[in-house]
């Protein structure tokens, strides 16, 4: 009797309703005043002057080179405002070089398929992986370089570049992977990502649409083709799974911050807010809005994509951003200036990005002992990721001051209808 009395305690509980997620708000933080915004990005500035250059280089695993890319960012922000939050003036140009170098080289490597990888979810490589993400924020860079008219020769060629490995890197879906597919790994073996990831596609298709500059009468075929994407992509409820082919991730809350990210990307490649897709997602944003910081992948990365996407939809909904996540931000700020991810590991799932590669996967950090690289290991938990985070947070702080000029031009025009179905059934 007393087993029959738990097992029907048990399977009422497992019957019970779903909690309304809508419903779970966090207590509201105090507000975080212009001053105390102004000094962290002083202290964050000052921090990746410092640090950044300095990175190790991590083979296979291009943090540093996105990191870089976001550090131009704040460093082209943080010098609108004459203060001395502008810190070092050669870094800049140090990050000029920097990615123009690795832009050229990855144009040069993918021309070679030796240099391209078997099969995805290697840690570490000698061939060339995951350059698609850390190629668009440096093409991000040098749009911005471009929009402020500053070295604009130099940015024309870079972009071109860019322009080039990015195209070639879409598959016949429209999205993007890290690029070479699970499709191509060897028979029998186990792991890899899907070929294409909403993460590195809404990354991708906002550079590309940002950059396209001045609308166009017809809409070039690889933004229509993106757009397509991520109308496939959706789900019928707003959300966006991990991989177009998950078709079941509803009720999953890391898929807040890639709603968030695939809507910016719409609204990169030109689809307007009253598009049925975008007020979708935006919808499902909002009723959600505690969860935008927990991502999967990485928490801070989805952050800063769901930052530029309330930004471009008005002081309301930026003033909503502000008052739930700059005190998280500002708090997590440490003496040195470097931040901590604000991810609280509510949502199944979200990474935090401060937590080290593989703490939370069984066997994570064994597959790279077994490679004999726990130093790589060491150097990409210490460095890479604390200057990736903090770079990504400096720059959110500096959207409140500053607007990304690239953002604030011409768009590409969506024809009607473009861009196939919506959430197809």
């Amino acid at each position: 009797m007393r087993t029959i009395m738990l097992t029907t305690a048990l399977l009422g509980l497992l019957a019970a309703p779903a909690p309304a997620w809508s419903k779970e708000k966090a207590p509201a933080p105090t507000k975080v005043t212009d001053a105390e915004r102004d000094k962290a990005i002083h202290a964050g500035v000052r921090y990746l002057d410092e640090t950044v250059m300095g990175l190790p280089d991590v083979q296979g695993t291009p943090t540093k080179q996105f990191t870089v890319g976001v550090t131009g960012l704040v460093k082209l922000l943080a010098a609108d405002k004459r203060s001395s939050s502008r810190g070092k003036t050669d870094t800049l140009r140090q990050v000029r070089a920097f990615l123009a170098r690795y832009v050229a080289r990855t144009a040069e490597a993918i021309r070679d398929p030796a240099r391209l990888p078997d099969h995805q979810g290697q840690f570490s490589s000698n061939r060339l992986i995951q350059y698609t993400w850390p190629v668009a924020m440096a093409g991000v860079f040098f749009g911005e370089l471009h929009a402020r008219g500053k070295h604009t020769g130099e940015a024309k060629r870079v972009l071109k570049d860019v322009r080039t490995i990015l195209r070639a890197a879409q598959h016949e879906n429209g999205g993007w992977g890290h690029h070479e597919t699970s499709s191509q790994a060897p028979p029998g073996a186990r792991g890899g990502y899907p070929d294409t990831l909403l993460c590195t596609s809404f990354v991708v298709g906002s550079c590309l649409g940002l950059l396209e500059g001045t609308a166009q009468a017809e809409l070039p075929d690889h933004l229509v083709r993106a757009v397509h994407y991520f109308r496939t992509a959706q789900l019928d409820n707003g959300n966006f799974p991990y991989d177009p082919s998950q078709r079941s991730a509803h009720r999953s809350m890391t898929g807040v911050s890639r709603a968030a990210g695939s809507a910016f990307a719409l609204w990169s490649l030109g689809v307007p807010w009253r598009d049925k897709a975008m007020k979708r997602s935006l919808a499902f944003l909002d009723e959600h809005f505690d969860y935008l910081n927990e991502g999967h992948g990485s928490s801070t990365l989805n952050l800063l994509y769901g930052a530029l996407l309330q930004k471009m939809r008005g002081p309301r909904h930026w003033k909503r951003f502000k008052a739930r996540y700059f005190r998280a931000l500002v708090d997590g700020q440490g003496e040195d200036g470097s931040f901590t991810c604000i991810c609280e590991g509510k949502a199944f799932g979200a990474t935090n990005d401060s937590d080290p590669f593989g703490a939370k996967k069984k066997g994570g950090a064994g597959v790279v002992k077994r490679a004999g690289n726990m130093d790589l290991l060491k150097k990409f938990t210490q460095g890479t990721k604390t200057a990736y985070v903090s770079a990504i947070h400096v720059l959110i702080l500096l959207l409140d001051r500053t607007d990304l000029k690239l953002a604030g031009g011409k768009r590409p025009k969506i024809p009607s209808g473009a861009g196939g179905p919506i959430t197809p059934r």
